[in-house]
């Protein structure tokens, strides 16, 4: 898979196709199911670095999640961001440096992969 972020979640609207993942205190994304999944079971969603971008609290995008920006590194051209919501950690790149502690991202659920768990 490469780089990839995984999240750790159970499915609250199940099925197959777009599914909302709860995880953390009360946190859901929209994530791509290939296959049937069940409300309540346990699921990693992957999303690589790259997918995931800046943007306003006001534009709508789909997976926005307010996060809070524990590291950053300077890349070259391009700067790596460790980042915090409610315990998860993920990983993101982007172009410019950002300011402050906190920064509203957005993935897209098609860029997403869903793995079942074992409990």
């Amino acid at each position: 898979i490469g780089a990839s972020n995984f999240i750790e979640g159970r499915v609250t609207d199940g099925g197959t196709g777009i599914v909302t993942v709860s995880f953390g205190d009360g946190h859901s994304i929209r994530a791509t199911a290939r296959g049937g999944l069940s409300k309540g079971q346990t699921v990693k969603v992957a999303v690589r670095p790259e997918h995931i971008r800046v943007v306003t609290s006001d534009e709508g995008a789909e997976n926005t999640l307010i996060v809070k920006i524990l590291e950053r590194e300077y890349l070259g051209a391009r700067y790596q961001y460790l980042l915090d919501i409610g315990g998860t950690e993920l990983r993101m790149e982007a172009e410019e440096n950002l300011d402050g502690e906190t920064v509203h991202i957005a993935f897209s659920a098609s860029n997403t992969v869903i793995f079942a768990t074992e409990e």
